[in-house]
Formats: C-alpha cells, structure tokens, sequence
C-alpha cells in the first residue's frame, strides 16, 4: 500500500483546526473596528490561518457570518440577563434591577466589541440594526421595563424615560471598555479588569436606579418660593411643549404602548416579544 502524504500549507476547510468560535471571535473584531463593508472574508481566513474558502463553506456568505457572529456573542449578553430582570424574581426588585444593568455592563466589558458594532450599525440604520434591535435590544428592554414600570407604579422607583436610561448604560456605560485609548487618556489603566468594571457598573446602577424619593429644595429662597424638586423628574419632563406631551415624567412602560418619552415612538411591535425569547 502506498501511503499518501498532503502537501504543506493550509489545511482543508474541513479539516482546519479553527473552532466556530475562534472564527466567530475574529469576526466580532473585525466587523467592529472596520465595520460590515470594511471587512473581508478572505482577510479573516488569512488571521485564521486558514483555507481561504473556509468561512463559506461554514458559514455560506459573509451575511451570514455577521448575523451568526451577533447570534453568538449578544445571545451571550440576553443569557446572562435573564435571571435578573423578572418579576418572579426574589429578593428587593430595585436591587434585582440594578443587577441586571450590572451584568449588561461587566458581558459587555468581557466583549467590548459588542458595544464598538453596536456603535456602527446604530449609526447606519438598515436591515442589520433592524435584526439587533429586534433580536437582541427588544429582548433586553422588555423585562427590565416591566420590572421599572412595576417599581414606578408603587412608587418605589423614580421616572426615568425609556430612551434617557437605554443610551446612557449602552452606549454610555459600556463606554470605557469600548474605547481603551479614551479610557487611558482618562486614567483608566485597563477598563477590561473584572474588578475596574465591577466597581463602574455598580458605580452607574446606583447612580441611575435610585428610590422614588426628592428632596425638598428652595427654588427661590428670596421670594419664599419653596418646593420639592427631583432632578429626573425635570429630566423626564424636558419634552415638555412637544405635542402629546403633558410636561409629566413618562413611565418606563410608556414604550410598550407605542410611545417613548425620549425620542421618536418606538414602534410596537418590536416590543411585543415575550419574555427573554428570541425568533429562530
């Protein structure tokens, strides 16, 4: 019998020593930092050391790559959220709240490249935010919505508007980790640390998920004109004049019914999936 030997070079796709989510990993990287259009399929066989045909024959297309390398590492984030925001939860509901935007900062300190690709597709709009938001975003927002809504309506919690709160933990608590040249400018040696990220998000869950409690304030101690004054309230009422608007603080789920105070409306239907499921 005469023993066949293979040339030296790369191995065949089907025999390449790349698991999915060595691949899966490089991808997230590469469509966050170059974006969809700036990425190349063959260049992330090349970093993989692999047959150039390899991701199509996993994968099929690049279209198809993007939406399982998404699939895969924001899946991971809706995973780990799942325990915290829920109404049959035990424990305090605000603290349960406040862990859930815990866990949504230090996943993605873990994958700060999430935050990076969710950062360009937002600013594109099209068919791929519309598969994130639908598949990703309206599953995160749901359940902490409920749970914020519940918390208002026994007075438990004060008014944040929908789109103030949603912005300011993921686009802006996500931050550090996201922009480590930023970050280091800041004096922040490594916003990646376990710790460094833990200390920040709880840093910013107590910051944003407070008690329904205002202190009284004189707004004009001249004129004798006292009042009780509580900065999200002014926050939430800052559409006020806009039409449709009372100047009140907008409950969190105002934006299941169709309506956001921060923003355009956001639409319904995209917030009617139950749960934490995600369409298959």
């Amino acid at each position: 019998m005469v023993e066949q030997t293979r040339r030296r070079g790369r191995p065949r796709a089907d025999e390449s020593p790349a698991s999915s989510d060595a691949i899966l990993l490089v991808a997230l990287r590469s469509f966050a930092d170059r974006g969809y259009d700036g990425t190349s399929v063959r260049e992330l066989n090349q970093a993989l050391g692999v047959s150039h045909n390899l991701i199509n024959r996993r994968f099929g297309s690049k279209e198809r790559l993007w939406r399982a390398v998404v699939d895969r590492w924001f899946g991971e984030l809706i995973d780990a959220l799942a325990p915290s925001a829920t109404l049959a939860g035990t424990g305090d509901p605000l603290e349960r709240l406040r862990e859930f935007v815990v866990t949504f900062i230090e996943v993605n300190g873990r994958r700060p490249e999430m935050a990076r690709l969710m950062n360009v597709e937002a600013s594109l709009g099209g068919p791929r935010l519309d598969y994130l938001f639908e598949r990703f975003v309206t599953p995160c927002l749901v359940p902490a919505v409920t749970l914020g809504a519940k918390l208002q309506a026994e007075g438990r919690m004060r008014p944040v508007p929908i789109g103030t709160l949603f912005f300011l933990i993921a686009h802006g608590a996500t931050a550090p980790a996201a922009h480590r040249p930023l970050a280091a400018l800041l004096g922040i040696t490594d916003p990646t640390d376990p710790t460094t990220v833990r200390v920040h998000a709880r840093a910013v869950a107590v910051l944003l998920i407070q008690p329904a409690t205002c202190a009284p304030r004189t707004k004009n101690h001249a004129a004798g004109d006292d009042e009780t004054f509580c900065p999200t309230s002014s926050l939430a009422s800052a559409g006020a004049g806009r039409p449709g608007s009372s100047g009140r603080p907008t409950p969190l789920n105002e934006g299941l019914r169709g309506r956001s105070s921060f923003g355009p409306p956001l639409a319904s239907h995209r917030l009617a999936h139950p749960g934490w499921s995600r369409r298959s």
